[in-house]
């Protein structure tokens, strides 16, 4: 069922497989709500999807019926939570409650007051608002980043891609926290 009301972004209807590698959702709905977060939802059963793209969702309408498509090993439902950058969050606290209203600020995720926290190059940290230094929105590409540079209240945060740090983003410490 759609977790709010939104508009069908995405889906997949015709997976009539399980894949034993990879990291396929098999048959999938995307909605994007009001508010502008995402919920997904994912494996679901070949040929149950009873939406299309462009479509419009209402709380609790059947999308359709839990299976075991794309990377799966029994039938389920996998459930996520995209903020407003289509980046997941932990949608523990949306199962039984509504997404943010678009003028309510959505939960910070916990993290120490700035002037707490003490960085150091190679901490592993997470974005806490996806802003880089010259305030333009980032996409977040991996769970957490590594500081490979400090300087003042800015860290500069790398992945490592094949055996090599690469840049990521330049971010304001107080948009970061550690990665725990």
């Amino acid at each position: 069922m759609a977790h709010s009301d939104g508009t069908v972004v995405g889906f997949r209807n015709d997976y009539n497989k399980t894949d034993k590698t990879g990291n396929s959702y098999g048959n999938y709905v995307k909605i994007q709500h009001d508010n502008g977060y995402y919920t997904m939802y994912g494996h679901i059963k070949y040929n149950t999807v009873k939406v299309k793209t462009g479509d419009r969702v209402t709380k609790g309408q059947i999308i359709g019926y839990m299976g075991n498509t794309g990377h799966s090993n029994g039938a389920h439902l996998h459930f996520e939570v995209r903020n407003e950058n289509d980046v997941r969050i932990d949608p523990t606290s949306y199962v039984d409650n509504d997404l943010p209203m678009i003028d309510e600020p959505a939960p910070e995720p916990e993290s120490k007051p700035v002037e707490e926290q003490k960085f150091r190059v190679g901490d592993l940290v997470v974005p806490i608002k996806l802003i880089n230094y010259n305030g333009t929105k980032l996409k977040q590409y991996d769970k957490y980043y590594t500081i490979t540079q400090l300087s003042g209240d800015r860290a500069v945060l790398s992945a490592n891609r094949n055996g090599k740090m690469v840049v990521w983003a330049s971010m304001n410490i107080k948009n970061i926290k550690l990665y725990k």
